[in-house]
């Protein structure tokens, strides 16, 4: 069976099947996970460039989420 996007690391895969985005029409993305390989991948195929990890900045980010969260930094 093909998956019905694009598949960037193994995380897109388990997104896919696990979460039901192939037979649930109203399933959102607001929902899906990202690991560094998978949002370094589909940021550079947006136009994005200098994609790297970063670290934790409270001035954009919620300290609840510090220590689970996957921050990135790019630019377009």
């Amino acid at each position: 069976r093909k998956l019905p996007g694009e598949v960037y690391s193994s995380i897109d895969v388990i997104n896919y099947l696990f979460r039901d985005q192939m037979e649930n029409p109203g399933y959102t993305t607001h929902f899906w996970a990202y690991d560094k390989d998978s949002l370094t991948k589909l940021l550079a195929s947006s136009g994005f460039r200098n994609v790297r990890e970063a670290t934790f900045d409270d001035r954009y980010c919620n300290p609840r989420r510090r220590f689970y969260t996957l921050y990135v930094e790019a630019k377009k």
